[in-house]
């Protein structure tokens, strides 16, 4: 076994608190680390970063005390800019857990988001598989399931700012209009949950 392939086993604190392991030596300015928590994220950082504790975890929950980005394919800007699903994700983890937005919106106080989407590629995976999602449509929890306070993959969807600001004036009348006014140009769930308005209005 050659010194590169050694375990080496250094312990290092990252900024965010992090302790860290170094299980190997890549190259002289490369190093295999794992994180000593819940997730044991292995990672290769360069040596200059581990030494002044700047190395990133991925499960860090930097989003309020409950967001992380996760690993996956899903990255968070482009280009310098944040991306739309990174965008809507903060949104929502900031509408349930951020008491400066209560004091001004308290009927999010009770709010929350399904743990599954307290990782942002988890969400990221959900909301680039809509329909329509390209196009500036605002995450809903409300249409599907009337009454609903958790965000997650069974209760939400995506809506044109038409329906959404309309969501808690909606008639059984007014929400058939609509419906069929923007057919095709809604996923099939929303379709439904709009002309079967009255039924729900029943419940």
């Amino acid at each position: 076994m050659d010194n590169n392939s050694k375990q080496v086993c250094l312990n290092y604190r990252t900024n965010e608190g992090y302790e860290v392991v170094v299980l190997k030596k890549i190259s002289s300015d490369r190093l295999l680390i794992e994180f000593q928590d819940n997730y044991r994220h292995r990672r290769e950082v360069d040596r200059s970063a581990l030494r002044i504790g700047s190395v990133k975890n991925p499960f860090h929950r930097r989003a309020h005390g409950v967001g992380f980005i996760g690993v996956g394919k899903f990255l968070s800007s482009k280009n310098g800019k944040p991306v739309k699903e990174y965008k809507a994700w903060v949104r929502m983890i900031e509408r349930c857990y951020s008491n400066k937005l209560h004091d001004r919106y308290p009927t999010y106080k009770n709010c929350t988001v399904h743990p599954d989407w307290h990782d942002y590629q988890a969400f990221a995976k959900w909301y680039t598989s809509q329909k329509y999602y390209d196009l500036d449509y605002a995450l809903d929890k409300d249409l599907l399931v009337r009454g609903n306070k958790v965000y997650s993959e069974d209760n939400c969807c995506l809506l044109p700012a038409e329906i959404n600001g309309l969501v808690e004036k909606l008639s059984s009348v007014s929400a058939i209009k609509i419906a069929a006014k923007w057919r095709g140009h809604i996923n099939d769930r929303v379709y439904h949950a709009l002309m079967n308005w009255t039924v729900a209005d029943n419940n």
